[in-house]
């Protein structure tokens, strides 16, 4: 029987370390938890201690005055950042509104071209003809035929919407910018 105690004892020693791991472990996990919230709200305090240095309501701690500088620097960093962003959008802008200009003008451009280019006047009395009058209705005189004026050729130019640089027609990101075009 000392045998099947021994082993019933060996047992359950390895059971109580099992069980004792078990706890070790779950109390580990909540250390860990507990440190990751302490890091959240050390970061939250060091937020509104900045908040406090940055408003000039607080000095900093001599300790905490390269930090400060350092922050200062990055966000001094960020505003040169956002201004040349700021450049960049402003360019664009700027760019496409010529190139909606310069499509505005080259569209009127072709628009006149195809508009009649006056009335037509009969040849015999210089009397001016309504628009599709075959004939003179003073005297008579067959209409001299239109002179059809050569039809402008399509404009096929394509720009990038993102900057407005020209394409070449076969392109499908924009030389310039690198923007996808379609």
């Amino acid at each position: 029987m000392a045998f099947f105690e021994k082993v019933n004892d060996f047992a359950k020693s390895t059971a109580d370390k099992a069980n004792d791991s078990i706890e070790i472990s779950k109390l580990n996990s909540k250390i860990a938890n507990e440190q990751s919230q302490m890091r959240d709200f050390a970061r939250e305090l060091g937020e509104v201690y900045w908040q406090l240095i940055s408003a000039k309501t607080v000095a900093p701690a001599p300790e905490a005055e390269e930090i400060c500088k350092k922050l200062e620097l990055a966000a001094a960093n960020i505003a040169g950042f956002e201004a040349e962003i700021a450049a960049i959008h402003e360019a664009a802008e700027k760019r496409k509104a010529e190139l909606e200009a310069k499509q505005a003008a080259e569209a009127a451009a072709a628009a006149s071209a195809a508009a009649p280019a006056g009335p037509v006047i009969c040849p015999n009395c210089g009397n001016a003809l309504p628009g599709t009058a075959k004939f003179c209705p003073e005297c008579g005189t067959k209409a001299p035929e239109p002179k059809p004026e050569p039809a402008p050729e399509p404009v096929m130019n394509r720009y990038c919407p993102n900057c407005g640089a020209q394409l070449d027609p076969e392109a499908r990101f924009c030389g310039e910018c690198g923007t996808k075009v379609e």
